[in-house]
């Protein structure tokens, strides 16, 4: 419905504000507010305009959030009502609202404009709630349509719809694989070099093993402290009678070894002596 439809059904003073909701929400609205967001202290909402696309344009953002139905709820706030407003990734301005649609109104292009309400919005300054048959408008960011977004540990972000795979894809094309543990042995068993030492004994990780630790000692002879440590963690995740031994009888003037062996003893139950 465009706004001047919109405008002609409910003349109140005041244009016409909307905000796009979970649809299983709207109902209580009408006998409450629309409150702050979950994670915000702001309303978001946009002004009703011509353009569709633009107003209602926080619908697929919503989508990437896991909501199935959506709801348009229009209301009005006075004019003098001071909101945060501004481009989307930009500097916003607090400003009056009368302000603010003045601003928008005048852009040339208005996708990703976007308004931030520090307050509830009350029963009374609803207009109306209807429902929105599906969602519509930019997902990632207002200039992302035939973009692909980036899902590095920076900009993913953790829930949203097929965000799992897709972390695992970027990952596979950008991190560096793992280092086979046939190939870290080779490493263990032959280099002197302690930055390869270094990759090698972290190709293990935290996996508990049930073989024999005894492979790892020619590591703790190499005077590194970072080594050494690492290579204990890693003595510790073997559970093999061996590793008792090893760990009791090692040596160490460094509290924080000494501290760490104990961690390790009492993991596995092993008081040490």
């Amino acid at each position: 419905m465009g706004n001047s439809r919109l405008q002609d059904l409910y003349p109140k003073k005041g244009a016409i504000l909307v905000r796009i909701i979970d649809e299983k929400n709207a109902a209580s609205i009408p006998h409450s507010e629309i409150r702050l967001g979950k994670h915000s202290r702001f309303v978001c909402f946009m002004r009703i305009s011509s353009n569709f696309r633009v107003s209602y344009q926080r619908g697929r953002e919503l989508k990437r959030q896991g909501v199935k139905n959506y709801a348009a709820v229009h209301f009005r706030l006075p004019d003098d009502q001071m909101v945060w407003a501004g481009k989307y990734a930009l500097e916003h301005r607090h400003l009056p609202i009368s302000e603010a649609i003045g601003e928008f109104l005048k852009l040339e292009d208005p996708m990703g404009y976007e308004f931030y309400l520090e307050r509830k919005v009350s029963p009374k300054e609803v207009v109306r709630i209807r429902n929105q048959s599906r969602p519509i408008g930019w997902r990632y960011s207002p200039n992302a349509k035939r973009t692909t977004p980036c899902y590095c540990p920076a900009c993913g972000s953790i829930g949203e719809p097929n965000s799992a795979k897709a972390r695992k894809e970027w990952e596979a094309i950008n991190e560096p694989q793992p280092m086979s543990i046939p190939k870290a042995k080779q490493i263990i068993a032959s280099s002197c070099d302690t930055n390869a030492l270094q990759d090698a004994i972290s190709a293990f990780g935290d996996k508990r093993r049930k073989s024999d630790p005894s492979f790892l000692l020619r590591l703790l002879e190499m005077e590194d402290e970072l080594l050494e440590y690492t290579t204990l963690e890693v003595i510790g995740t073997h559970a093999h009678p061996k590793t008792r031994e090893l760990l009791e009888n090692y040596e160490s003037d460094e509290e924080e070894i000494q501290e760490l062996i104990r961690e390790l003893l009492t993991k596995r139950g092993w008081k040490s002596n």
